[in-house]
Order: C-alpha cells, then sequence, then structure tokens
C-alpha cells in the first residue's frame, strides 16, 4: 500500500541518543560521586543494553535504580523484571523520587547543550536507515510523534538535515502516551482516511496503544527495541 503521511518516533529510530541519555542519567543521579569506576562502567554498559525498555524519560529512573541493585545483589536481579516493578508500582515515594529524577534529567540536558552544544551534539548519530522513507514522502507529510522535548527534537532534525516542519513535530509536552500524540496529529489532516497514515516506532509498547487507531504500524528494527513476541502483530522494518 502506497500510504500518505509518516509518522516517526524519535529517538531509536530517527536518531541514536543512547549515550546522551546515559550522560543526563548518571548526571542526574550523580552516579560519578558514588560509584567505583568499575560499577560505573559496569552500571553504563547495562544501561546501554537495556535502554529498550524505556519509554518516558522519568523510565531511566527505574532502569537506574533496577541497574543499581543489579550491582548490589549481582545474578539474583533479572532487569527486565525488576524493571516492570518499577513501572507498574503505585508507590507514591517511588512516583515522586521518578518526578524529581525527570526534572534533573532535563536540567542536566539543558545544562550540557547550553555549556557545549556542538558537544551535545556530537553524542547523537542518525540511523541510515531511516532516509528512505524520509526521501518517500513530501516533508510537510512527515510528523514526530516522540516523548523527547520538542526543543532537542527541533534541534536535531536541523542538525541532521532532516526535513521535518516545526509545525509537525509533537513531543513531551502532549504527555508520555503515544495514542496522544497520535489523535492530535490525525485531527490536523481531516478529510484524510487514517488508512493512509504509515507509523514506525521501535518500541511494541507504543505500538500497542495505538493498535485500535486504523493507522499502518510497523516496527524499526534498527533501533533499540524487540520485537519479540510480536511478530505477528507488527511488521518488522
Amino acid at each position: 500500500m502506497q500510504y500518505k503521511f509518516l509518522i516517526l518516533d524519535f529517538d531509536g529510530v530517527i536518531v541514536d541518543s543512547a549515550g546522551e541519555c546515559l550522560d543526563r542519567t548518571i548526571d542526574a543521579l550523580s552516579l560519578e560521586q558514588s560509584l567505583s569506576k568499575q560499577d560505573l562502567a559496569t552500571f553504563s554498559q547495562q544501561f546501554l543494553t537495556y535502554r529498550f525498555l524505556v519509554g518516558p524519560p522519568y523510565e531511566f529512573y527505574f532502569l537506574s535504580s533496577t541497574i543499581l541493585e543489579f550491582l548490589h545483589f549481582g545474578s539474583d536481579v533479572t532487569i527486565p523484571a525488576e524493571f516492570n516493578k518499577f513501572r507498574e508500582s503505585n508507590s507514591d515515594s517511588v512516583k515522586t523520587r521518578a518526578s524529581e529524577f525527570e526534572k534533573r534529567f532535563f536540567l542536566s540536558r539543558g545544562k550540557a547543550k547550553a555549556d557545549n552544544k556542538q558537544e551535545w551534539f556530537a553524542k547523537h548519530r542518525v540511523y541510515d536507515e531511516i532516509f528512505p522513507y524520509i526521501a518517500s514522502f513530501k516533508s510537510e507529510n512527515i510528523f514526530v510523534a516522540s516523548m523527547k522535548d520538542e526543543p532537542s527534537i527541533v534541534d536535531l532534525l536541523d542538525f541532521f538535515n532532516i526535513p521535518v516542519p516545526t509545525e509537525n513535530i509533537y513531543g513531551s509536552s502532549l504527555g508520555e502516551n503515544k495514542k496522544a500524540h497520535l489523535s492530535v496529529i490525525l485531527e490536523s489532516t481531516p478529510c484524510v482516511s487514517n488508512s493512509e497514515f504509515l507509523f514506525l516506532d521501535d518500541n511494541p509498547r507504543h505500538l500497542l496503544e495505538v493498535e485500535d487507531m486504523g493507522v499502518s504500524l510497523k516496527f524499526a528494527s534498527w533501533g533499540y527495541g524487540k520485537n519479540d513476541g510480536y511478530e505477528g502483530r507488527f511488521q518488522s522494518v
């Protein structure tokens, strides 16, 4: 089928920002001061390995807490299972700590950009796999639906010369549910069938959130995520 509109997740689909998110997390939790060099190296390795678990930025707190437990208790901790326990927790104290972490995370990002923006850009790389998709659509028909902050998305798209109009960028200001992002995008294009939209994301959780919206969904296999268990549900590209 020929699609008319393209909706893209950002991190893990357009740009690999795992290293930058690791830096922000280390800074937000002051880990360089609290961990030995060996433990910090192990933390960093595990963070990059399990980056695919994280959706909204505050979930980096859950991942970090899980890895710190792993450093303390060793192989008794299964990182994906423990991460999900944090994510599904109804504890007010966990939610508060995650929210406070997210504020420090974004403050760290703002400071890094202000101190040396070129160095901040260098922490990212664009995925070559995205360019054939970009080239197949008119720029005005390309949208970004992401949980990243909009200013950083705009900066990185400009840096990597990826032509997405600013007004087509929907980021963290819309919240943490991709359904909210896609709803706004679909409402901005009246008189168009939802089936004319293709949405690429590297996180099956996000695809599941919008499965009932009539949009064509594909799993971006080049990103962080794993399509294990969903192969028959979401086509991998």
